[in-house]
């Protein structure tokens, strides 16, 4: 049976989309938590490996985004394990062995249909006329004999649930992690993302934001100009612990450091990147595009580039963050007008950041954010909304809450900002109170997270990406 487009929302919608996109490439999220081939042997794994390379060699030998995908694969299924990695080419031996072996969980089951759905998620992902190549040639090289006709009709019946909506097929049930994986990749990449352009003067934290928004220390976030490149940053259907950046070369497995530093050789303004954003508000795919500081006085051309970027209009939603301890400079005032001059078919958040470093006693928050609001006026700000919020409290209660490793300084940060945040005078869900959030009670958390899930909407930052999102 030839696999047919799948289709969505009720069948008005058909993926008749044959090559994938960079951006669509980009959300790709690929995950070897829940692996079965992660319980195997490691002689056992390098082999699997070894299938997927061949497949890979054979029909997307030119295609960078495999290469590189299936090196992901070689880093989720052998770890430190992969510095020994060889490649053997014996397709036909190795198939003896990899198609035939049984799961430990599901004796019944062989992972040979698990191997075929890796295989084309490396070869022809979206692209069912390919798959069913691939198919053919997989059925070549595994020479089966006995109930052939059996397993060539399952084959076949897998491709048409990976690639056709239909109900659920009960006989693949051992890898149904894989194939919900798979289909919520599929529906995820076939949206178009919201895109979110994101401007600022030097020291708003607007990178502090952009991390805050995605949960993980994706840029950088000194109080120096960084770049003069527009980063393009795409969110991942589910989280697979890997990073892509495109800047120049393709890297799916992008470290902290290859992250943080761009490329000197690249002449394109434009860097690209990926990651799962963590949220408790959204499951679609956003892109925030991260413009350089406008007021650099050492490259006049980081002012160009973003004025530039935001008159293409090549977006949804434009935020605009304001620094709090120095609200109403020439600089702000300046960047404002050439928004309300220019923006007036885009709707406009203004961020008014870092208002949990006043002080109750010098500081007044309610006055401070209404001053903003008297002065916004001047400058005629179409369709806009004005939010306080705190993106570093956001950051470090994100961190927590997803357990990762936060040096003793930001441990500390973090527990005043969350006590402090709790205050009347200091709890910036106060300016929220049209937007409507799930407690913390309805939600599965222990005891200890429940406060840290507080924390993140009195920062303002859950409402926050509820308004902008939604």
């Amino acid at each position: 049976m030839a696999a047919q487009p799948r289709r969505y929302g009720g069948g008005s919608e058909i993926v008749n989309q044959i090559e994938l996109s960079i951006e669509q490439k980009l959300s790709l999220a690929q995950s070897f938590v829940n692996h079965p081939v992660q319980g195997e042997l490691i002689d056992y794994k390098i082999k699997y490996i070894n299938v997927l390379e061949w497949f890979v060699n054979r029909f997307s030998p030119n295609d960078i985004f495999s290469k590189q995908l299936l090196g992901n694969y070689k880093v989720g299924l052998l770890g430190v394990e992969a510095i020994n990695y060889q490649y053997n080419d014996n397709i036909e031996e190795l198939l003896k062995i990899t198609a035939k072996l049984r799961l430990k969980k599901w004796h019944w089951f062989s992972y040979r249909y698990l191997l075929l759905i890796d295989i084309l998620f490396l070869c022809s992902f979206f692209d069912p006329i390919k798959a069913n190549i691939v198919v053919e040639e997989y059925k070549k090289q595994l020479k089966l004999w006995f109930y052939k006709n059996k397993y060539y009709r399952n084959f076949n019946e897998l491709i048409s649930e990976l690639y056709v909506e239909q109900k659920r097929d009960l006989q693949f049930d051992a890898i149904d992690d894989v194939i919900l994986k798979w289909q919520k990749n599929l529906e995820f990449i076939v949206q178009t993302p919201k895109k979110i352009l994101i401007t600022a003067n030097m020291s708003a934290g607007k990178s502090t934001l952009i991390n805050a928004l995605t949960g993980k220390r994706i840029v950088k976030t000194q109080n120096m100009a960084c770049t003069s490149k527009v980063h393009y940053i795409y969110s991942k259907a589910f989280e697979d612990e890997f990073n892509y950046k495109i800047d120049g070369e393709v890297c799916l497995n992008a470290d902290i450091n290859y992250l943080m530093n761009n490329s000197e050789s690249n002449t394109d303004n434009k860097i690209l990147a990926s990651t799962y954003f963590r949220n408790f508000i959204v499951d679609k795919p956003l892109c925030l595009i991260d413009t350089p500081g406008v007021n650099y006085s050492g490259n006049i051309s980081h002012q160009k580039i973003t004025q530039e970027v935001i008159l293409e209009k090549d977006y949804d939603l434009l935020i605009y963050i304001m620094n709090a301890e120095y609200l109403g400079t020439d600089d702000e005032h300046r960047h404002l007008k050439f928004i309300a001059d220019n923006v007036k078919d885009k709707k406009i958040v203004v961020a008014v950041n870092k208002l949990d470093r006043f002080n109750a006693r010098e500081d007044d928050i309610t006055l401070s954010v209404n001053e903003v609001f008297n002065d916004l006026k001047k400058f005629n700000l179409n369709n806009y909304r004005l939010c306080p919020i705190s993106a570093y409290a956001g950051l470090l209660a994100k961190e927590k809450l997803w357990h990762d490793d936060i040096d003793e300084f930001d441990v500390d940060e973090l527990e005043l900002l969350r006590r402090k945040l709790k205050k009347e005078k200091y709890n910036l869900s106060s300016y929220y109170s049209d937007i409507l959030l799930q407690d913390s009670n309805n939600r599965d958390f222990s005891k200890s997270d429940k406060k840290y899930f507080e924390l993140l909407a009195n920062c303002g930052i859950l409402p926050f990406e509820k308004l902008i999102t939604e």
